[in-house]
């Protein structure tokens, strides 16, 4: 009786163990059988474009490089950028799973299965394929979160893991500048330390600043706020909100901001008084579509816009367009060359040599054009020529 009770046992045992197999296979838990010593890296980052800095800059950065998070808010936007090193090991395609757990220790988000490989830099780094968003709504937590990354292959037979935090707050206008100077320091540094809770408070103080001068004067500080809140649209409720507290020529730019960036809001609207509405339909003809640099450069205007959103974004963008108007070489302007040149080569020239010297990352970007980007027959030239003059 004891080894038919004992038997007993041992199956209901190995029924148990059978389930928990099961359990554990259905609810895709990854139960890798050995470590690797593969290096990785998590950057979390309030700047979209990263993947474009890191795949388009000579000599490369190094992931530690990059302006890291020190919080983030509610409803903004963070960018989730995972680097692999040391993959040589391994000779198998590597994919990666990403969990998000709240200060309560929930699941607020999870995206598995994510091809891992980009391509190799110099140094062993890769970028993965895919950049990752998440935006952690006002309604929930706020608090420490977790990110936890999974690298595995595709037979979960070798991996590591890697984990981030960062607080989440809930947002607040901060409105401490100190002076001009202090606000000089965020405004050129934006894109090395993006520190969003004070872009609606600095927007309004230039705004009073610029105030005297004239419409086109005010196109560089536009292009900068379009590029922070474009890449920050849970701003913008904010932006509206302080509207009624705004004076009259800070009320327009405020309009005209909201109307560049197609802002939907109906009750919004629906609230601005009479002498507004008119302030409203004067902005939506502001010209700042007529002078897109993204269209043609005619202006010298337009260098600082690009140089502006440069500044806001740390993209190659505008720092391509840049150098692309030096092109002398261009029939359509051949005729009016000396004009030209004189108003936009000349200014983009010496601005870009100012820039190649003081900005490592403009540096960078420049190299990897000259070498990499497919330039024009004369903005090469001039590229070659600004270059070869800084490393004399």
């Amino acid at each position: 009786m004891k080894q038919n009770k004992n038997n007993g046992r041992m199956t209901i045992i190995c029924i148990l163990c059978l389930f928990i197999n099961s359990c554990s296979i259905n609810n895709s838990v990854l139960i890798p059988k050995t470590k690797t010593t593969i290096n990785t890296e998590i950057v979390l980052s309030a700047l979209e474009p990263l993947p474009e800095v890191w795949n388009n800059t000579l000599p490369s950065f190094e992931p530690e490089d990059f302006a890291f998070l020190r919080h983030a808010f509610q409803e903004q936007t963070i960018y989730i950028i995972v680097f692999l090193k040391d993959t040589y090991k391994i000779k198998k395609k590597l994919f990666f799973d990403l969990e998000i757990l709240d200060p309560e220790n929930n699941n607020y988000y999870q995206s598995v299965g994510i091809s891992a490989y980009q391509h190799a830099k110099d140094h062993g780094w890769l970028i993965s394929n895919k950049t990752l968003s998440v935006a952690i709504s006002s309604k929930s937590f706020a608090g420490m979160y977790r990110f936890k990354l999974t690298v595995y292959t595709k037979d979960f037979d070798v991996y590591t893991s890697k984990e981030k935090q960062l607080k989440i707050l809930p947002y607040e206008r901060n409105n401490s500048f100190y002076d001009d100077t202090d606000l000089s320091k965020w405004y050129y540094n934006y894109f090395k330390d993006p520190q969003v809770d004070y872009a609606v408070s600095a927007f309004l103080y230039i705004l009073e600043k610029f105030k005297p001068l004239p419409p086109n004067k005010i196109l560089k500080p536009l292009s900068f706020f379009k590029s922070i809140f474009e890449n920050n649209k849970f701003l913008l409720p904010h932006l509206a909100k302080i509207y009624p507290m705004a004076s009259s020529w800070q009320k327009y730019y405020i309009l005209i901001m909201l109307n560049i960036l197609d802002y939907q809001d109906r009750e919004f609207y629906q609230n601005l008084s009479d002498i507004d509405k008119q302030l409203l339909t004067k902005s939506i003809d502001f010209p700042y579509w007529e002078i897109n640099p993204y269209v043609k450069i005619e202006q010298p205007i337009q260098l600082d816009m690009l140089w502006h959103e440069y500044f806001a974004s740390g993209s190659i963008k505008p720092i391509k367009l840049i150098i692309e108007s030096t092109n002398s070489y261009d029939k359509s302007i051949k005729e009016q060359y000396k004009d030209h040149s004189l108003m936009i080569i000349s200014p983009a020239i010496w601005s870009l040599e100012g820039r190649i010297k003081t900005d490592p990352l403009v540096m960078r970007y420049s190299n990897y054009l000259n070498k990499y980007g497919n330039l024009q027959q004369g903005a090469k030239k001039e590229l070659e020529l600004i270059l070869k003059g800084i490393l004399k």
